[in-house]
């Protein structure tokens, strides 16, 4: 199993990995947006729903667990996340959920799962081949999410968002890990998509079966 480090286009820019989560910013973000969830993220969570449906399953980045949320009645979920006081926020929330911090750039969690699942977790790393190679050895399947900078609204020097390290095409995805098979699938529908989509978010799947 070998993950590679993004190879980016020259004079790509990567910002500095932060810290996102501190709650009276989130809730000034959530006011902004007049939503919690961002509608793409809310179309994920949902299709993975029947994909996940009495699966053992561990997500990855979680943070306060409004996905987790949408999951949590329909697999036997256990939510992570690297952030102590994202985790101890979420169980004040969600109490009947399953959380626990663990920061997947360190290892992958020392446990058995049928599925993996990290939506928009990979772009705010810098080792993300880190985080790609656990996520492998996390389970079997595989599912991720993260902004498509083939989209030309994306910056495609830098990242226009601040907390993300760096967005990537699906080729660049791809040739970091090049031994794996991996499924492009559109957010809103979970249909196939081919390398040159232009569609953001994505979501990759992969079957290690």
């Amino acid at each position: 199993m070998i993950v590679l480090k993004p190879k980016l286009p020259d004079g790509y820019i990567c910002n500095p990995e932060r810290d996102f989560f501190v709650p009276i910013h989130s809730f000034k973000y959530f006011e902004s947006m007049k939503r919690i969830l961002l509608l793409e993220q809310e179309c994920i969570y949902k299709n993975l729903v029947w994909k996940l449906k009495d699966k053992k399953v561990i997500e990855y980045g979680c943070g306060m667990g409004v996905g987790s949320n949408i999951l949590n009645k329909h697999c036997d979920l256990l939510a992570t996340d690297y952030n102590k006081t994202s985790i101890e926020f979420a169980k004040c929330l969600y109490q009947d959920i399953k959380f626990k911090d663990w920061d997947l750039k360190g290892s992958a969690y020392p446990e058995g799962f049928d599925v993996a699942i990290a939506i928009e977790v990979i772009e705010h790393v810098e080792a993300v081949e880190k985080v790609l190679l656990h996520l492998l050895q996390s389970a079997k399947e595989i599912y991720f999410s993260t902004p498509n900078r083939n989209n030309s609204d994306l910056g495609q020097d830098r990242p226009q968002n601040d907390y993300h390290v760096a967005e990537f095409t699906p080729q660049e995805i791809k040739d970091m890990m090049p031994n794996v098979h991996i499924t492009i699938l559109n957010p809103y529908t979970f249909m196939s998509l081919d390398v040159d989509t232009k569609t953001t978010p994505l979501v990759y799947y992969i079957n290690q079966n």
